[in-house]
């Protein structure tokens, strides 16, 4: 391959602040709301609660018991004091 080609198909990629991936430029990155860090499609994470986009390191996993079946929820870290 040519140096400029190689140059292109860099300028389409970029790391991603969380989990240091390279994604492409073609979809948009939210942005965590906690620490305001791009994030790309693998490490984005939704709270169950309020529908924030939050990347992977502020965001946990609770379960619950509700009529008898296991749930899972996704919680920022502003939510899970609501719910414990």
């Amino acid at each position: 391959m040519s140096p400029k080609i190689e140059q292109m198909q860099m300028a389409e990629l970029e790391e991603c602040e969380v989990c240091r991936a390279f994604v492409t430029q073609s979809r948009p990155n939210p942005i965590c709301q906690i620490c305001v860090k791009r994030t790309c499609h693998n490490c984005q994470r939704g709270c169950d609660r309020c529908g924030q986009t939050f990347c992977m390191q502020h965001s946990s996993t609770y379960e619950r018991w509700r009529q008898g079946t296991k749930h899972f929820f996704k919680l920022c870290e502003i939510c899970k004091d609501v719910w414990k």
